[in-house]
């Protein structure tokens, strides 16, 4: 009203904005790129939008409504051939329909799987032997030290002590984990059998990797969930090579641009229509997307 510009106008000048700039990121396709899944509006097909983003400077590339095979095979199809061999890398998260539409669209691409993914994985096993020993025990307190535990054995305090009220002394992180350890034998194998996988995750050890998770596969002592999770591994196996030997590569920015999208739906109290909750998105990238980027490499 304050200055004589309707609704309708501003609603207008956004759209066309927003496809403006989706129309300059769309003349080719990139090396590097890293696509996710997120939470959209009630009226798209299966409730779930799909974004891809470009891996190197983490700007929107364009967001689809439909995250489903078809619809994705529709969208990239339409590159042709020799466009769609110059990218080099996608990075996802575990999701096998992804991977093979991927590998198909994209012949000299490599997949590359978020490691969060795989850290989570195996510290929600290490979790669940946690939560049924500690239950068994019967112990006043079974939530007391569960970070410990699931902190990286690597980054435990062995120097440092401070007083216990439960050990009624001065114990380090690392001494209280030894502890707890020696009083659950079946958690302490748990234990050493995630933190030597996910060290090699963290270290980008590859050939390590791949010789560890055939020895877990052969042992018959290990525990039946955490084994299926490793069964897990093994059968993204070629997948996972490609993500410890690409250690750059990884889909945090795509997560916190979803995270940042629930609080831009939250703070909207919800959008009815994908096109104008996907060109507020777009735009509020534009805009503020790249000082973002540039506050982030100043930190690091």
């Amino acid at each position: 009203r304050e200055y004589q510009v309707s609704t309708t106008s501003i609603i207008r000048y956004i759209n066309q904005h927003a496809e403006s700039i989706k129309l300059r990121l769309l003349n080719d396709l990139l090396e590097h790129i890293m696509v996710d899944e997120f939470k959209s509006v009630k009226n798209v097909d299966g409730k779930m939008s799909f974004i891809f983003c470009d891996s190197d400077t983490h700007e929107i590339v364009d967001i689809l409504p439909n995250r489903k095979k078809e619809a994705l095979f529709d969208y990239f199809i339409r590159f042709d051939r020799k466009t769609r061999k110059k990218v080099k890398t996608v990075t996802m998260d575990m999701h096998r329909p992804y991977i093979d539409l991927f590998k198909q669209l994209f012949p000299n691409a490599k997949i590359i799987l978020d490691r969060f993914h795989l850290i989570q994985a195996l510290n929600r096993e290490l979790n669940r032997v946690r939560i049924r020993l500690m239950n068994q025990l019967k112990t006043s307190n079974p939530r007391l030290y569960r970070k410990l535990i699931l902190k990286p054995s690597e980054d435990l305090d062995a120097i440092n002590y401070s007083y216990q009220r439960l050990f009624k002394g001065l114990e380090s992180q690392q001494s209280i984990v030894n502890y707890i350890l020696n009083q659950v034998p079946e958690l302490k194998e748990v234990y050493i059998q995630v933190n030597r996988l996910r060290a090699l995750i963290m270290h980008h050890k590859s050939d390590l990797f791949v010789e560890q998770i055939n020895q877990d596969l052969n042992n018959t002592d290990i525990d039946k969930r955490l084994k299926r999770v490793i069964n897990s591994f093994k059968d993204y196996l070629p997948e996972i090579i490609n993500t410890l030997n690409h250690p750059t590569r990884s889909n945090g920015a795509i997560e916190a641009m979803n995270n940042n999208i629930k609080v831009l739906k939250r703070v909207a109290y919800g959008f009815r229509n994908f096109y104008n909750f996907r060109n507020r998105i777009l735009i509020t990238y534009k805009l503020f997307g790249k000082k973002e980027n540039q506050n982030q490499n100043q930190t690091a």
